[in-house]
């Protein structure tokens, strides 16, 4: 589906600027599959949305130091849709579900209630 390269796309999730298929700007909004990222004319029915909001924050996660993060007041929801997009990736990659999703999610409830 995606040719040759799909592969390289897995590695730069959130690096490039345009729409892995047309190469337009990913400014307003995006959907991802497999790893790739596409713009609003050239995604596929099923492909999952992603806000601009997870957009800007995965980008600035990949540019900015940890300190830098970890001060700054990021948005729940932003955090909760990046966290599920990168564990899906992750099982994408591995071919299987993760077991310790579950504990994750357990672990994150209860550290919300402290």
């Amino acid at each position: 589906m995606f040719g040759n390269n799909s592969r390289i796309y897995n590695y730069q999730l959130f690096g490039p600027d345009r729409a892995v298929r047309c190469g337009a700007a990913l400014t307003v909004r995006a959907s991802m599959a497999r790893g790739a990222l596409f713009c609003p004319n050239c995604s596929l029915p099923g492909q999952r949305a992603i806000s601009p909001d997870v957009l800007q924050l995965a980008r600035n996660m990949s540019t900015e130091k940890l300190a830098q993060l970890m001060k700054a007041d990021l948005p729940v929801a932003a955090l909760e849709e990046l966290k599920d997009l990168m564990l899906n990736l992750i099982e994408q990659q591995i071919e299987k579900k993760l077991q310790t999703r579950k504990m994750l999610a357990e672990a994150l409830s209860h550290s919300r209630e402290t």
